[in-house]
C-alpha cells in the first residue's frame, strides 16, 4: 500500500473509478487525461496533470516519483477513424512506454487491452489467454496492435509490464459499450430480442476491474503477462434482455426482430450520422457484438487468488440501473 502511482484516463468511465478505488487503497495517486476532458467523476483527492499521450514531451513530468503506472487511457469509440484508433491508443502506449524506460522506480505497468480481441467465430469455445485472437474492426486491430508494441518495448527497455483483457465493462458512470443498449431501452421503454437471442456475453464489473489490476500490479509472477476479467455469468442476451425488463416496470417486450434488420438500421444511423456531423447513437460495430458469443474463461487471475466482488452480472446491474435511475439518464 501507498506510494505514488498514474492512473492514464483518469477522466473516464474506467479511470475515474480506477483513481477512486487506488485512494481509497491508501495510494497517492497522479491523474492524467486531456486538458478539456470533463472532472465530473474526477475525485479531488487526486493529483491531476493534464497530458496529451501522443506527445511524448508532455510525458515525463507525469513519471517523476511514481510507483506504478496504470494506463487505461484509449479511445473507445466506434465512431472514431483508424487513424485516430492508432495514433492514441497505439502511439500514446508506445510513448509512454518510451518515457518509462527513463524512469528505473516504476515497478509495474498495467496495460488495458481487450477480450473482443479474440476469434469469436466458434460459438462454443471458451477463449483462455493462449486462445486464437482475430480482431474485426478497427478499435479491435488497434488494441491488438497496442498489445504487440507494448510487449516489443517492455523486451527491449525491461520494462514490467501485464496486460489486462477485459470483457465487456459495466457499473454506474458507464454511458457507452455496454451501457447503449442499457440506455436505450430505459429511455424508450421499448425492448425487443435481437434475433434468436441465444448469443451469451461475457462482462465484468468496473469495480472489479480496477480491483484486478491492482491485484496484479503487486503480484510478480503476473510481470510479461495477460489476463482476462470476466465475470462468472453465463446468460444469453435474450434472458439479459427479460432481467432487465423486471428491473424497469414500463419496458414493453415486443418480441424478435431478424439481426439483418437491426445491422441494417444500424448501418443508417451511422450513415445519417456521418451525412450530419453527428454521433451516431448506435453503431453497427458495436451492435456486431450482439449476435456473437463470448465465452471466457477467468481461470488463470482465479489461480492467483483474485476473487470477484460481482460474480453475477445480475448483482451489479440492479445497481448499475439505480445509478442511470439517479442520474436521471433513464
Amino acid at each position: 500500500m501507498g506510494g505514488l502511482v498514474l492512473v492514464t484516463g483518469a477522466c473516464g468511465f474506467v479511470g475515474s473509478h480506477l483513481v477512486d478505488y487506488l485512494i481509497s487503497q491508501g495510494f497517492r495517486v497522479r491523474a492524467t487525461d486531456l486538458e478539456l476532458a470533463s472532472k465530473t467523476y474526477l475525485n479531488p483527492q487526486a493529483e491531476f496533470l493534464a497530458a496529451d499521450l501522443t506527445k511524448i514531451e508532455q510525458i515525463y513530468p507525469l513519471l517523476e516519483g511514481v510507483k506504478l503506472i496504470f494506463h487505461p487511457a484509449a479511445i473507445f469509440d466506434f465512431s472514431a477513424s483508424p487513424e485516430l484508433l492508432f495514433r492514441v491508443n497505439v502511439g500514446g502506449t508506445k510513448n509512454l512506454l518510451k518515457a518509462a524506460k527513463d524512469f528505473k522506480k516504476i515497478k509495474r505497468i498495467v496495460i488495458w487491452s481487450t477480450a473482443s480481441i479474440y476469434d469469436r467465430s466458434d460459438p462454443n469455445l471458451v477463449s483462455d489467454e493462449e486462445s486464437p485472437l482475430k480482431p474485426t474492426n478497427p478499435y479491435e486491430h488497434s488494441k491488438l496492435s497496442q498489445e504487440k508494441i507494448s510487449f516489443f518495448l517492455a523486451k527491449k527497455y525491461h520494462l514490467p509490464i501485464t496486460i489486462l483483457r477485459p470483457a465487456l465493462i459495466y457499473g454506474p458512470r458507464g454511458q457507452y459499450g455496454a451501457a447503449i443498449p442499457l440506455i436505450l431501452i430505459g429511455k424508450r421503454k421499448i425492448a425487443f430480442i435481437p434475433g434468436k437471442g441465444d448469443s451469451i456475453g461475457a462482462f465484468c464489473h468496473v469495480l472489479d476491474v480496477c480491483r484486478a489490476a491492482e491485484f496484479l500490479s503487486k503480484i510478480p509472477q503476473a510481470e510479461g503477462q495477460i489476463y482476462n476479467l470476466v465475470d462468472d455469468s453465463r446468460y444469453t442476451l435474450k434472458e439479459l434482455i427479460y432481467f432487465t425488463a423486471q428491473l424497469l416496470p414500463k419496458v414493453k417486450i415486443y418480441g424478435q426482430v431478424p439481426f439483418s434488420l437491426i445491422a441494417f438500421l444500424a448501418g443508417l444511423v451511422e450513415w445519417v450520422a456521418k451525412k450530419t456531423g453527428r454521433k451516431p447513437q448506435f453503431e453497427k460495430d458495436l451492435v456486431e457484438y450482439l449476435n456473437y458469443s463470448f465465452l471466457l474463461s477467468n481461470q488463470k487471475i482465479k489461480k492467483l487468488g483474485f476473487k470477484f466482488l460481482y460474480p453475477d452480472l445480475k448483482l451489479g446491474m440492479k445497481e448499475t440501473i439505480e445509478w442511470y435511475r439517479k442520474e436521471g439518464i433513464i
